[in-house]
């Protein structure tokens, strides 16, 4: 199955961890090199210090290291 990089942005942004944490893919680059990811500091992804959750960077990362 082919998909562009634009098709897989959009479909990356529906993968369910993305959602529960808020994590967006900005970009993805036509051949698949780089892709950027960012996650605003929100209430449900914040912990006890006020800063980004370990588990929430972790899954920003975690499809793309393969």
């Amino acid at each position: 199955m082919n998909h562009s990089a634009r098709g897989l942005r959009r479909l990356l942004n529906f993968y369910g961890p993305y959602l529960g944490a808020g994590v967006k893919v900005n970009c993805i680059s036509e051949d698949f090199t780089e892709i950027r990811v960012s996650m605003k500091l929100r209430w449900y992804n914040r912990n006890a210090l006020s800063t980004h959750f370990g588990g929430s960077l972790y899954s920003m990362v975690d499809p793309h290291l393969m």
